[in-house]
């Protein structure tokens, strides 16, 4: 059996790290339509 301090320790790890990822998913989106949108108006 797990602790429930552990487990509770566990999800707020899980959370901060699909955070993380979804912020920089989210920065790369944006840096790629600014890119496309760039490469149409050249």
């Amino acid at each position: 059996m797990v602790p429930s301090s552990v487990a509770m320790v566990n999800s707020e790890t899980e959370l901060k790290v699909s955070d993380i990822v979804a912020s920089i998913l989210r920065f790369h989106i944006r840096d790629f339509l600014t890119l496309e949108n760039a490469l149409h108006y050249i």
